[in-house]
């Protein structure tokens, strides 16, 4: 699963912002990946075998998911 990206921070930096500015942005938009792959996995957790088949996950892959970190993509 990958983890949708908030348009405004998908965007390149321009090369005038500060380079605090510039790690400042860095570390949120790794906290919004973080946080968006915690809920994505949670979310996850819940769904039933049946579910899971239904849109098109195998029950396996989606449980391995489920259980791994947020840190980790």
């Amino acid at each position: 699963m990958s983890a949708p990206v908030a348009t405004g921070l998908a965007r390149p930096l321009s090369p005038q912002v500060p380079p605090l500015s510039r790690m400042a942005f860095a570390v949120a938009r790794t906290v919004m990946a973080w946080e968006t792959r915690r809920i994505e996995r949670h979310a996850l957790r819940r769904l039933d075998d049946h579910m899971l088949r239904d849109i098109g996950l195998p029950v396996d892959e989606a449980r391995a998911e489920a259980q791994k970190p947020f840190w980790r993509a």
